[in-house]
């Protein structure tokens, strides 16, 4: 048995549903004063439910994250049913020292499917750049009926894994989602990078102007679930004459030359500083309003990443993340470890232990480090047979996510 003489972290809820500071009781009973209220005289109201949003993988096993908050969105609900509990925010560090909580997202209803449905407009307006987080499966397991109508059990998860933690399939042209994916991305491309609607932060000589005929630029990117799979995209683009701030986009992927999506970008707020983007978007007969954006730039590789965040009104998700590579992203070791040639870190945190030197023989699966990160030891085994060529981490280090720790021949 537990006893903890604290408030608990669901402590919110009860307050949402009885209108009662549970914090100020607390304090007023350590001062020696009475509890105001009875348990008889305690009035309960409505439903309430809270959502932990952490820097957390889900689709990687649920490991937790840490780094820089580089983007930072609340939801815009300000009518008192919904708490927002937090004590970081844009510019500060998830730390690899503490629980990756970024916040508690507290929401009140008439009864428990109103609670639901003002969740999901509220995950759908959180949004955060910089790490990952469990926005989305949040949103998935609020969206599925069995959660809704209150079935939930310990299998809940396992059980549903290919409805709230779907594989990414990369771009396909032939579905809505591939069209309006691939449109969108380019179209913030667009708008990132011409100054035509503000100063430009990262411009190409070439690429100040969308005038005339258009222009059309060839690039490389890669999604979510696909590694560093190059994905070939080819898109023209073109001012509209007759209003400032809309595009028209044509795009296709390499190698299939028949297949076009056509759309129009209408801007609606750019923040420079911010590098934020907000713009309403037409492909074929689908209208969606308010795809915002947020551009990065990998301070390592010098690729500059997309977080492109949506309603959910039209997307199947409501972030996508989209590297742009750099044209040299050729390395044979590319594809993110596939090759088996060394050993990543999974997140940031510090190496305790170093198994292994430079000669020895290892076995596939063979434990050769131990990590600690987020009060959580983890083991770091060879992906293959072969021979430790160079280690290049000592214990005690404190190592990046995906730094490489040892290497394989």
């Amino acid at each position: 048995m537990e006893m903890n003489t604290r408030l608990q972290v669901e402590h919110p809820v009860t307050e949402m549903v009885t209108g009662l500071d549970l914090v100020e009781w607390q304090l007023r009973v350590a001062s020696g004063e009475k509890l105001p209220l009875t348990q008889d005289q305690v009035q309960v109201s409505g439903h309430s439910i809270e959502a932990r949003i952490y820097a957390e993988n889900p689709a990687g096993g649920f490991l937790p994250g840490s780094g820089p908050l580089k983007y930072v969105r609340e939801p815009t609900i300000t009518d008192g049913s919904v708490r927002v509990e937090t004590g970081v925010g844009q510019g500060d560090q998830v730390s690899i020292y503490y629980d990756p909580m970024i916040a508690k997202l507290v929401v009140k209803g008439k009864d428990r499917q109103d609670a639901l449905r003002r969740m999901e407009t509220c995950l759908s307006e959180y949004k955060i750049a910089g790490l990952s987080t469990n926005i989305e499966f949040l949103s998935s397991c609020v969206k599925h009926p069995e959660f809704q109508h209150g079935g939930v059990t310990t299998k809940f998860i396992p059980k549903n894994q290919a409805v709230l933690l779907p594989e990414d399939t990369g771009l396909d042209f032939s579905q809505d989602e591939g069209k309006v994916v691939g449109a969108a991305l380019v179209a913030a491309n667009a708008f990132y990078e011409t100054n035509q609607y503000g100063t430009a932060e990262d411009s190409d000589a070439t690429w100040f102007r969308i005038d005339g005929e258009g222009l059309t630029r060839s690039f490389d990117v890669s999604l979510p679930g696909a590694g560093k799979t190059r994905i070939g995209l080819q898109a023209t683009y073109k001012n509209s004459p007759a209003r400032r701030g809309q595009i028209s986009v044509q795009v296709r992927k390499a190698g299939e030359p028949k297949t076009v999506v056509s759309a129009t970008a209408n801007l609606v707020a750019r923040n420079p500083l911010d590098g934020e983007t907000i713009f309403n978007l037409q492909v074929d007969q689908l209208r969606l309003s308010g795809v915002t954006c947020w551009w990065g730039v990998n301070e390592k590789t010098g690729e500059k990443t997309l977080n492109m965040f949506t309603s959910g009104r039209g997307f199947p998700r409501l972030q996508y993340q989209i590297n742009f590579l750099n044209p040299d992203f050729s390395r044979a070791d590319a594809s993110g470890g596939a090759t088996g040639s060394s050993v990543q870190a999974p997140m940031p945190g510090k190496v305790t232990k170093v198994m292994v030197k430079p000669g020895d023989t290892v076995e596939q699966g063979q434990p050769l480090a131990l990590m600690e990160a987020m009060k959580m030891e983890h083991v770091l085994k060879s992906p293959r047979k072969g021979k430790v060529s160079e280690v290049l981490a000592q214990e005690n280090d404190l190592v990046a996510d995906s730094q490489e720790l040892i290497k394989i021949a």
